[in-house]
C-alpha cells in the first residue's frame, strides 16, 4: 500500500514538471475549455481525490443545482473511478482535463500546485462580490491558507487540534519547542507523556504531521531540517518506547483508566485534543482535567503551537474557463445561512464568519446545543461514573477560545513523499545507526532535492 502511494506521488512531481511553459519560462498548465449540458448550463467540474464531510458537500450541490440557472456542479471522486486515483488527479490537473474547483486534501502535494500558480487568488472574488468583505471573517484563518499574499483555499469551517497539559505542572507558556518538550519530560520522569501507548514512531506521526511545514519556506522552496529544533524534536520522540505490549490493548478498562490518568496528572500532557466549539473549554478544565489547563501547542507549529484543523478546502483553478461559476458555488460556503448553520449542525466546528462566530460564543453561555432535543443545555461530565454539571460559559472563557483561535498559526500539512522521508530516515536514529543530527542532515537533503524538484 505504501509502496502504491509513493510511487503516486512520485508520478505527481513529474506530472507537475511536464506541464507547458508560458512567458518568461513560468510554467503553465494547459488551456482547457467549458462543457455545457444539454439544457445549456455551463458545467463546474469539480474534482476531488476523496470527499471526506460527503454529506454536507453532496447537499450543498443538490441545492446548488436545483435552483441555479446558468450553472450545474458535476463531482468526479477520483477514488471511487480509478485504481491509482492521485495518479490520474494530478494528470489531468497538468494535461488540459483540469477541474474548476478542486476538494483539497492534505495528501495531495499541495506545495507544488503553490509554487506552479495553479490556484486562484480567491482574495479578488471576494473584493468583487457585493455580499461580503474581508472584514467579515476570521484574519487568522485566511493568513493560514495565503501563499505570497493570495488567498490560494477556502475553508468553511475548522477546529482547533493543539496539546494539553495541568498548567500546575507545565506551567502557562503556550508556543513549546520540541526542547520545552524535552525539559518537562526531565522533570517529571515518572509521568507520561500524551498517552499511555504512545511509541517512537507514533510520537513522530503526530508531531510531524503538525509541526514539518515549519521547517518549509513555501514561498523559497527551503527547508531547515538540519537545525538544533528538528533534532531536538527527533530525540523528544526517542524518549518513548519501540513498541506496546500487546497486554496493553486487551484492557477493557483502558479508555477510563486514562481519564483517571489525566485527572489526576499522571499523563503530564495530552496531544491530538481537538477543540470543536467554546463550550469545549469547561469540559477540559472542569471535567476531564478537573483544574485549569494550558493550550501548550505542538513543538514548532509556530504562532500559539495550535493548529487549525480544516473542515474542508476548496481551491478555483487558475486556468479555469469557468471562474464565475466556480465561485457563484463556492461563495455559498462564506453566506450568513450556511456559516450560522454551522453553529447547530450536527458536525460541529467553528464557523470563519465573525457573525457567526459571535453568536456560537453567546450561544455557550447558554450551554451546548442538542441536536436531539432542539434545546441549549448546561454541559454535563461522566467523571468516573457520577455525572457533574459543568457550568456555563463565561466571556472569560469565551475571550480564551477566541484568544486560541486568533493566535492559531499552524496548519495541517501531510505531503506524503516529505513525510515518507522524514519516517524513513528517523527510523535509522531510532533503530541506534545514525544520530539525531546525522539522521536530520540527510532529510534535509532529500526533502530540498524534492522541493527543488517539485517548483
Amino acid at each position: 500500500m505504501y509502496k502504491k502511494i509513493f510511487a503516486a506521488f512520485t508520478a505527481a512531481v513529474l506530472c507537475l514538471g511536464i506541464s507547458s511553459c508560458g512567458k518568461n519560462g513560468k510554467e503553465q498548465v494547459l488551456e482547457v475549455t467549458a462543457a455545457t449540458t444539454a439544457d445549456g448550463k455551463k458545467i463546474i467540474k469539480m474534482y476531488a481525490w476523496r470527499v471526506v464531510n460527503d454529506k454536507q458537500l453532496y447537499d450543498c450541490i443538490n441545492d446548488f443545482n436545483r435552483i441555479n440557472a446558468d450553472y450545474r456542479v458535476e463531482l468526479t471522486e477520483y477514488i471511487n473511478e480509478y485504481d491509482d486515483p492521485l495518479i490520474r488527479l494530478n494528470t489531468d490537473i497538468t494535461t488540459g482535463n483540469a477541474p474548476d474547483i478542486l476538494v483539497v486534501s492534505r495528501e495531495m502535494p499541495i506545495d507544488s500546485y503553490l509554487n506552479k500558480g495553479l490556484f486562484a487568488d480567491l482574495y479578488e472574488f471576494i473584493d468583487d462580490d457585493p455580499d461580503m468583505e474581508r472584514k467579515d471573517f476570521l484574519a487568522s484563518i485566511f493568513k493560514a491558507y495565503e501563499n505570497d499574499g493570495k488567498l490560494c483555499e477556502l475553508v468553511p469551517q475548522f477546529s482547533i487540534d493543539t496539546v494539553v497539559g495541568k498548567a500546575s505542572l507545565v506551567g502557562d507558556k503556550r508556543g513549546r519547542t520540541a526542547e520545552d518538550f524535552v525539559k518537562l519530560a526531565e522533570t517529571y520522569p515518572d509521568k507520561k507523556m500524551m498517552n499511555g501507548y504512545t511509541t517512537k514512531s507514533s510520537a513522530l506521526d503526530t508531531l510531524i504531521r503538525y509541526s514539518y511545514g515549519s521547517f518549509i519556506d513555501k514561498n523559497s522552496g527551503e527547508c531547515s531540517f538540519d537545525g538544533e529544533e528538528f533534532a531536538a524534536l527527533l530525540k523528544f520522540c526517542d524518549r518513548f518506547p519501540f513498541e506496546i505490549s500487546e497486554d496493553y490493548f486487551e484492557n477493557e478498562n483502558l479508555y477510563y483508566d486514562e481519564f483517571y490518568e489525566l485527572f489526576n496528572g499522571d499523563i503530564l500532557f495530552y496531544s491530538g485534543y481537538n477543540i470543536i466549539g467554546f463550550t469545549d473549554l469547561r469540559r477540559i478544565e472542569n471535567g476531564i482535567f478537573g483544574e485549569p489547563v494550558t493550550f501548550m501547542g505542538y513543538p514548532g507549529a509556530g504562532g500559539n503551537g495550535s493548529v487549525i484543523k480544516p473542515g474542508a478546502e476548496y481551491a478555483i483553478l487558475d486556468n479555469s474557463p469557468n471562474k464565475e461559476g466556480a465561485w457563484a458555488f463556492l461563495r455559498n460556503f462564506y453566506t450568513d445561512e450556511y456559516q450560522d448553520g454551522i453553529i447547530d449542525s450536527p458536525f460541529l466546528e467553528f464557523p470563519v464568519r465573525l457573525s457567526s462566530l459571535e453568536v456560537m460564543a453567546e450561544n455557550a453561555k447558554r450551554g451546548r446545543y442538542s441536536a436531539l432535543e432542539k434545546e441549549y443545555e448546561e454541559p454535563k461530565w461522566n467523571q468516573f461514573g457520577k455525572e457533574i454539571k459543568l457550568g456555563l460559559n463565561t466571556d472569560e472563557d469565551n475571550r480564551r477560545i477566541y484568544d486560541l483561535i486568533n493566535s492559531a498559526a499552524g496548519t495541517m500539512e501531510n505531503d506524503y513523499y516529505i513525510y515518507k522521508i522524514i519516517t524513513d530516515e528517523s527510523a535509522a536514529y531510532f533503530a541506534g545507526q545514525k544520530s539525531a543530527e546525522e539522521a536530520a542532515a540527510i532529510i534535509q537533503n532529500r526533502v530540498q532535492n524534492y522541493l527543488d524538484e517539485s517548483r
